[in-house]
């Protein structure tokens, strides 16, 4: 992945929450579960939050650090994704949402390594940390309520 600028990289990036916040919400349309519905919606509202923050690096400059970097589960390294069709059942959704916010926290890592600005990198980590915060909050779910059967 070769980007020519810091927009560039951005720009790329904004595109690629976007594409999540439209996913998690159309796919909590598909749920008939009240609480993974919510989730799913407060999901694609923290995608948008990321993308709001991404558009304001990009334009003004601005960046706030945040938390430390969080545990990973790696249940996502060992589920098979699911097919999403539109009998989607609970626990195959969370799988889903465990390998997408997987493959964005893969996605802000390698952002974050081959950028040549140190803040634009320090974005990047930022933004892989809170997708790893995502992932572990749906693989928490996961163990909880279909490993555990609660």
């Amino acid at each position: 992945m070769q980007f020519t600028s810091a927009e560039e990289a951005l720009n790329y990036a904004i595109k690629r929450e976007i594409e999540a916040a439209r996913f998690y919400t159309q796919l909590a349309a598909r749920m008939r579960k009240r609480e993974m519905q919510e989730a799913l919606l407060e999901m694609a509202e923290e995608e948008k939050s990321h993308r709001d923050r991404l558009i304001a690096v990009r334009d003004q400059g601005i960046f706030t650090a945040g938390e430390p970097q969080v545990q990973d589960l790696r249940v996502a390294d060992f589920v098979v994704m699911p097919e999403i069709t539109d009998d989607l059942d609970y626990a195959q959704a969370l799988i889903l949402a465990m390998k997408r916010e997987a493959a964005a926290r893969e996605l802000y890592l390698e952002l974050a390594r081959v950028s040549r600005d140190e803040a634009l990198s320090q974005v990047f980590t930022r933004l892989a940390e809170e997708e790893g915060l995502h992932k572990r909050r749906f693989e928490a779910e996961y163990e909880d309520r279909v490993l555990e059967g609660n």
